[in-house]
């Protein structure tokens, strides 16, 4: 029992740390609503859509403000086409693709959105291009078609190698952990096989993390 009191506190230490993260981003995602709200009620629209992508990265399972703000971010992009306002949808709709862009990691909150979002962007910046007299001679299709496909790239790692390199990680700090307490006795001289044990859990979880670092 002593032993494992080490390591009952570290995980306790553990829950704590992330406890006090998710309460963190839990109200700086309502406190972001709040702002964009009241910012839009003053009429002070790029205020909105700002505090409205905030809200968004604030992500954290099971909270409603980054969903509220999603959804506020494509009303007032619906709104602005209705009215016209060419500019005022491409910025709402730049705002909800980088909220989208920025929550993803293994998953996507917001993934359902972003395949409209992306065609809706690369048609407005089309007609931006063509009202500027930028298009090059090219037609409207071929400047949509272009923006898709730069809108399309995404340079971020795949997600079985960022699953690779977390666990990887998660891993090293636990290995070393066991080591401390399981490979070492109360004068700190090995104690085997248990020592070897975590010394190649050690050094294998690190590979892991490093290799998925490195090839993501």
């Amino acid at each position: 029992m002593r032993r494992l009191r080490p390591a009952l506190a570290v995980l306790a230490a553990v829950a704590v740390v992330l406890a006090a993260v998710w309460v963190r981003v839990f109200t700086g995602a309502r406190d972001e609503l709040a702002a964009a709200q009241a910012a839009e009620a003053a009429g002070d629209r790029s205020a909105a859509l700002t505090h409205h992508q905030y809200a968004m990265r604030w992500y954290t399972p099971f909270a409603a403000a980054p969903e509220a703000s999603a959804a506020a971010l494509g009303r007032l992009a619906d709104e602005a086409r209705a009215a016209g306002d060419a500019a005022t949808e491409l910025a709402a709709l730049r705002h909800l693709r980088g909220g989208i862009r920025s929550t993803r990691s293994l998953y996507s909150p917001f993934g359902d959105r972003a395949a409209e979002v992306d065609a809706r962007l690369a048609e407005l910046m089309a007609d931006a291009e063509l009202a500027a007299g930028l298009g090059d001679g090219r037609d409207r299709d071929a400047l949509v078609a272009e923006h898709a496909r730069l809108l399309a790239l995404d340079p971020t790692p795949a997600p079985v190698l960022a699953l690779a390199a977390t666990l990887g990680f998660l891993g090293w700090v636990a290995a070393a952990f066991g080591f401390l307490f399981r490979g070492l006795d109360a004068d700190l001289r090995l104690v085997q096989p248990s020592a070897r044990r975590w010394m190649v859990a050690f050094v294998s979880s690190f590979g892991v993390w490093m290799l998925g670092l490195w090839l993501a």
